[in-house]
């Protein structure tokens, strides 16, 4: 699994105040709500949903949202207990759309008057950066009942970050010209962004990710250096003038910057001016005043005390340490002592199983250290979610009892054949379509069985017997993809992996 870890932020402005967003894949990863969110009819929205953190959409902060029962969310209050629109009959940014202030997460028309889906919202981790998801699990469409859509949407404190995961979208094709959209849209229309491929048009989509971010010309760029690794000035025109900087003039007040007068002739600044704000102009049609904050620390310390030298944690190698954070949670690497998110401390991803090592640990040999990679193994499911106990605790998960955890052994994809052999056990047929088989000698005594999405997600824990140590789990409705078949018999795991298509 590859990650990208430069990051070009932006490639044009606006108006001084006005927010710029931009749309990357990332890590598809679903999260658990529990609260349920009530409704009484089709097409319409919730009663008013408190957020606990204040989130910021362009350049307005809010407090509550309203969640549509068609798969967005607006934070458009007034509307709360009311009509939530239906048609999507244009791509976004349109003035003249119907639904606007909302992230579109995926909207298309849904219809659970018969409560076979639920909607969920709920809050995870610590502030300041806390998490807000809101679920459509399972939720049917419109005219194609039969046919389910799961996404989520999460909201991110203090970076106000937005993640729409798409667990399984299929198309209705008889209702709405099969048409649904992913993204955002201001509130008077104007502004907006969707994913590419995503914007109204007729498409599926499963076990994918999508992370809208946004820069504003009010929110400072922090710079963050090794004052140990540069000899003289710590900043110059040098190393400022890059990536959206580079047609910057320089100023050492916000007046100065804004009036176009005294310009800074070629900076530079050695470490005992540090911390220093500067303000860069960009003449970019029309100009723009970035708020620049300068500092330097000392990189011989450790400073998030995770064994990863602190020159290494810049990652993008630009030279600025800040602007690093693989994991996207607000908190550059040099400062985050869990870099990849996985709940897997990172000075504990460093060390193999006999040991550490002269260089930093690649379990799955795919040119990405365990501790910026989210899928340690490479068995194609994250890291986070192979905490099957659901513990937080990602070490005491090994389901084929061979002293290696999970997140580490992709080997747990494959049913033990010493254990398989002792009680005759088969899995067919592979791939699936419509149900699954298994079967052992009589000496097999099932305890359960289940099978769990690649993201870790539990899709059919129903199973039945067919006779003589004969079982069938129903596959129908699951999406095309690969699954994890979890049986527990004998006081034993068995773990096989399966192929629907």
């Amino acid at each position: 699994m590859k990650k990208i870890y430069l990051i070009i932020l932006f490639i044009g402005f606006v108006a001084k105040s006005q927010s710029i967003y931009t749309v990357e894949s990332t890590a598809h990863q679903m999260y658990d709500a529990t609260t349920t969110v009530q409704y009484n009819n089709d097409d319409i929205y919730s009663a008013v949903i408190p957020l606990p953190f204040t989130f910021k959409f362009y350049d307005n902060d809010y407090q509550n949202i309203l969640v549509s029962s068609n798969g967005y969310i607006t934070f458009n209050t007034n509307a709360a207990g009311g009509f939530s629109e239906w048609v999507i009959n244009s791509p976004i940014p349109n003035p003249t759309f119907a639904t606007r202030n909302a992230v579109f997460g995926v909207f298309h028309d849904l219809y659970n008057s018969n409560a076979a889906g639920n909607y969920f919202v709920g809050t995870s981790g610590v502030a300041p950066f806390r998490k807000f998801v809101i679920v459509f699990k399972n939720v049917p469409q419109f005219s194609c009942t039969s046919i389910t859509s799961y996404t989520e949407i999460i909201l991110y404190e203090t970076t106000n970050l937005i993640d729409v995961q798409v667990q399984d979208k299929p198309i209705c094709t008889t209702w709405g010209n099969g048409n649904a959209l992913l993204g955002i849209l201001n509130n008077d229309g104007t502004q907006g962004l969707a994913a590419p491929n995503r914007n109204t048009g007729v498409w599926s989509a499963s076990n994918e990710g999508w992370r809208f971010k946004t820069f504003s010309s009010l929110q400072p760029i922090n710079y963050t250096v090794c004052n140990s690794l540069i000899t003289g000035p710590l900043f110059s025109t040098g190393n400022l003038s890059v990536g959206i900087l580079s047609n910057a003039t320089y100023f050492s007040t916000l007046a100065d910057a804004e009036a176009n007068i005294n310009p800074l002739m070629n900076p530079s600044f050695l470490a005992a001016q540090l911390p220093l704000t500067i303000y860069a102009r960009i003449n970019n049609g029309t100009p723009t005043v970035l708020t620049l904050d300068l500092n330097a620390i000392d990189c011989q310390v450790d400073t998030d005390n995770d064994n990863v030298a602190t020159a290494d944690e810049d990652l993008n190698q630009d030279g600025n340490l800040a602007n690093d954070d693989t994991d996207g949670d607000g908190i550059p690497n040099f400062l985050d002592d869990d870099d990849d998110g996985d709940l897997v401390l990172t000075d504990v991803e460093l060390i193999n199983l006999g040991g550490k090592t002269t260089s930093y640990l690649d379990t799955d040999a795919d040119g990405i250290p365990n501790y910026l990679d989210i899928d340690d193994d490479g068995d194609g499911i994250s890291s986070i979610n192979e905490d099957y106990n659901n513990n937080g605790d990602l070490s005491d998960d090994d389901l084929n009892n061979n002293g290696i955890a999970d997140y580490l052994d992709n080997a747990v994809l494959g049913i033990s054949p010493t254990i398989a052999n002792i009680y005759d056990l088969t899995v067919y047929p592979n791939p699936v379509s419509d149900k699954v088989n298994f079967k052992a000698n009589a000496d097999f005594q099932l305890e359960n069985a289940q099978l769990i999405s690649i993201n870790g997600k539990i899709v059919n824990s129903k199973f039945k017997s067919l006779g003589e140590n004969v079982f069938e789990i129903n596959t129908s409705e699951l999406s095309n993809g690969t699954y994890l078949l979890i049986i527990k018999a004998n006081n034993n795991f068995f773990t096989k992996k399966i192929v629907k298509n």
